[in-house]
């Protein structure tokens, strides 16, 4: 186990380096989202801001947040923590994953896991940049986990119900644990029907869930007057990213009714079956691509949205996906895999239709809770595998090989690894880089903005990092979003704003 935390750790120290845009994916957003938290009020003061609607982020959960908001600063560290931070918890989830596959499938699977999350792109990419895919496969982790002892001592379902809820409130692809939950317990009670419905601790699941996710709720039904409320909700009914604003979706323009009136049922029968047979599997494609150690590192590769996967990468994917089918069928009867299918069920048929808004380069971190299962069963295939072919041919000796074998291997990679890291020329302090545009904008802007003068930034995606990142002594305007300059000079007299920086 030691020797697969040293190579986590130095395929984790890659990715830390990899990440040098602040601007990178949602980076912004969460820093930002962060930073406000931290302006009113803090950790302490969320849940009463919360129910008097001054906390109105609606599309970044809060969890995840919160825990920024610990670190936040308006200045670069504070990319730089949040960094550090995301990967502590992939070292959370590297463990649990670890633990879990031990408890469930054996010492051996268990070290295969760890392996494989080692060496897998996506785990080293979203483990080491700010995003909070990490933090919810935890708490999406623990949430099977629980459900699964549940079905042993149904109390445990209280857990689950609390770390569905945490789900919940790291990113709002939480509220798919309610239907995995719920037919997760009816499959494995199908001959106790009754029961099921008579245990209280079937209830509390959902009490638990609601009462977690309670201050998230009322936050919405005060603001937003529903409590299910996210800005991307209304993306689901839209087929490109770029038909969305918020001004549609408020004026009614964007809705299921509306969808409906414009699509024939073929032709939405047809989106869903491009996103379980094309852009599903390409994710899963990306999802699965290793960690290149036995080349040139190239950092490129860690970093950003989908990539495209070339021959070999996609022959591993194959190979990783033949394993996790034998692993799947080799242990159906295991009580882990209940839940564990019906999630990957349920992750897989939802993206496919909410991925539609990406179709050409459609997100991975979409379906990162499900693969970590495929990188437990995976590894689980693999060892079964390992120990019949083994275990017809060297009885006795079998499990000595599996271990010299792993331990040489292991033992290989890091070599590789560390051969190639230039640590002469790496400054850990300095791992971020700054378009010269902005950096321009922000060194006037620390020199010239007096303290209290009210700014506007435009919400072009290079400005947008202006938030965060300033160290002027202005105060930031928010504007609706504008579509000519009579309409920004009206507005801007309005609130009084004395300067703008636009790209």
């Amino acid at each position: 186990m030691t020797l697969l935390a040293v190579l986590f750790a130095f395929a984790g120290a890659y990715g830390i380096i990899a990440h040098t845009d602040p601007t990178e994916m949602d980076t912004v957003a969460y820093l930002r989202a962060a930073a406000d938290i931290r302006e009113t009020g803090g950790v302490l003061q969320h849940i009463p801001n919360c129910l008097n609607g001054v906390y109105r982020q609606a599309t970044q959960h809060p969890v995840y947040l919160l825990i920024l908001s610990l670190f936040a600063e308006k200045n670069l560290s504070f990319f730089i923590r949040a960094k550090f931070v995301t990967f502590f918890f992939s070292f959370v989830l590297f463990f649990s994953v670890i633990g879990v596959a031990r408890r469930y499938f054996g010492k051996k699977t268990a070290c295969a896991a760890g392996l494989l999350m080692a060496l897998n792109a996506t785990v080293i990419r979203l483990g080491t940049m700010v995003a909070c895919e990490t933090l919810l496969a935890i708490c999406f982790l623990y949430f099977i986990f629980f459900t699964t002892r549940g079905f042993q001592n149904r109390r445990s379902w209280i857990a689950a119900g609390f770390f569905a809820g945490l789900t919940f409130m790291t990113k709002s692809l939480g509220i798919l644990t309610i239907p995995v939950f719920l037919c997760s317990a009816v499959w494995g009670y199908r001959r106790q029907i009754g029961t099921l419905f008579k245990s209280r601790s079937f209830w509390a699941f959902f009490g638990i869930f609601i009462l977690t996710a309670s201050p998230l709720f009322l936050r919405n039904i005060k603001v937003y007057g529903t409590p299910l409320y996210s800005d991307s909700s209304a993306v689901l009914w839209v087929d490109n990213w770029h038909d969305y604003s918020s001004e549609r979706a408020d004026s009614g323009e964007i809705g299921l009714a509306a969808y409906l009136n414009q699509h024939s049922f073929q032709d939405m029968a047809n989106i869903f079956w491009k996103g379980l047979s094309g852009r599903n599997v390409r994710m899963i494609a990306d999802g699965l691509k290793p960690f290149a150690f036995w080349k040139k590192i190239d950092l490129n590769s860690l970093q950003g949205f989908h990539q495209k996967t070339i021959s070999h990468e996609g022959l591993w994917a194959f190979l990783l996906m033949v394993f996790f089918a034998v692993g799947l069928w080799a242990y159906r009867k295991s009580a882990f895999t209940i839940p564990a299918v019906f999630s990957i069920m349920g992750f897989y048929v939802f993206v496919a239709w909410f991925s539609k808004i990406f179709e050409g380069s459609p997100p991975t971190r979409l379906l990162y809770c499900i693969l970590i299962l495929i990188l437990i069963y995976t590894a689980a295939g693999f060892v079964f595998l390992g120990s019949r072919i083994l275990g017809a041919s060297l009885k006795s000796g079998a499990d000595r090989i599996q271990k010299i074998s792993f331990f040489g291997i292991l033992t290989g990679i890091i070599f590789c690894c560390a051969v190639q890291f230039d640590y002469k020329n790496t400054d850990f302090g300095k791992t971020y880089r700054i378009n010269p545009v902005f950096a321009t904008q922000l060194s006037w802007a620390i020199q010239n903005v007096p303290a209290g003068k009210k700014i506007w930034v435009s919400e072009s995606f290079m400005s947008y990092s202006f938030y965060f990142q300033q160290q002027i002594q202005g105060k930031a305007v928010s504007l609706p979003k504008v579509h000519s300059a009579e309409e920004y000079q009206a507005l801007a007299a309005d609130q009084q704003i004395e300067f703008a920086f636009i790209d």
